[in-house]
């Protein structure tokens, strides 16, 4: 005979409990990849249905081929060599400094050798300078052997961490003796207690040093440049479309017709990253109308790009009114 078994009011209320939190987190994460999900999606979308079917009735690769090439025209995209060039410094780099940072602080870590408290203080000292400092002898020094716009240019100077081995060396230091030993009597050189022992323990420092290190050199553009110039639009002041279609809304420019939601391709270029970004009016089209200069500066540095525009007043003309509107 079956048995029917009553939970206590304590159980049942731990249910519910349950029940309504992981509800809360399901709705939560909906919530979170729908925006992702409706990206992807209007990846594909023809023009006349990005915002208003969520679901698309036609496939297309227009929008990949504009990102990829240059049109109809085939060429080639410097957008694909500047991920690969992102992606490539990025990696390599990352994987030097996880390897000779682990070298490193495993020497300082656990192998005695002359001058080995020297070498750990100049570490140490290193660290107390800012990586600015650095930006003109390093400029001289990658000009003096050639670098310049070179692969090992980019990388060179960040492939040794002294952060790195500095971090290494601490969690080193924190991995029993007696697994070391062990390992020695058994015939393991020191490269094998690295490879095999020492770095299988130390996942997690490994991970914090590798991500860091990647998005580090992700984001060095602004480590070799203050600022990015570029333009705030395609098109000087326009008239207003009032078309309630806003699909239907086009901006004649040098005699094409683009898209109105065309106009937020350059601003995006900083509000996408966080990016501050000032504008300087440099002077006026041959039609009076004001044109302007975008200055996209690194995160949380607006001062840099308002001490730009103020440094630009006295060399540009500076903003003046249009003219009314006929």
């Amino acid at each position: 005979m079956g048995r029917f078994v009553r939970l206590s009011n304590r159980k049942q209320s731990n249910i519910l409990g349950l029940t309504v939190i992981y509800s809360l987190l399901s709705l939560g994460l909906v919530f979170m990849i729908f925006p992702y999900v409706w990206m992807i999606l209007a990846s594909f979308k023809i023009p006349s249905e990005i915002y208003h079917r969520f679901i698309p009735t036609q496939i297309t690769l227009e929008h990949y081929q504009t990102v990829f090439s240059l049109g109809s025209t085939g060429s080639t995209h410097t957008f694909i060599k500047s991920i690969f060039n992102s992606l490539f410094v990025s990696s390599i780099t990352t994987v030097s400094v996880v390897f000779f940072g682990a070298l490193t602080g495993y020497a300082l870590a656990r192998l005695n050798f002359p001058g080995k408290t020297f070498f750990n203080n100049f570490v140490l000292f290193q660290m107390l300078f800012p990586v600015v400092l650095f930006l003109i002898p390093r400029f001289l020094l990658m000009l003096e052997l050639g670098w310049i716009n070179t692969y090992q240019g980019m990388m060179a100077p960040f492939m040794i961490s002294a952060w790195a081995i500095f971090l290494f060396t601490q969690f080193f230091k924190t991995v029993p003796q007696a697994l070391i030993d062990a390992a020695r009597i058994d015939g393991c050189s020191e490269l094998r207690i690295i490879f095999k022992i020492i770095l299988p323990l130390s996942k997690s420092v490994t991970m914090i040093i590798a991500i860091f290190t990647f998005m580090a050199m992700w984001d060095e553009f602004f480590q070799s440049y203050d600022v990015l110039l570029c333009p705030v639009m395609f098109s000087t002041a326009f008239a207003h479309d009032h078309n309630p279609d806003l699909l239907s809304r086009y901006i004649p420019v040098d005699g094409e017709e683009r898209h109105y939601s065309e106009i937020t391709v350059w601003p995006s270029l900083a509000t996408i990253a966080h990016l501050p970004a000032t504008v300087i009016p440099i002077g006026q089209s041959p039609a009076g109308l004001p044109i302007g200069l975008q200055v996209i500066g690194p995160y949380l540095e607006d001062y840099t790009t308002i001490a730009l525009a103020r440094a630009a007043e006295g060399v540009c003309s500076g903003f003046t009114a249009p003219p009314p509107a006929q």
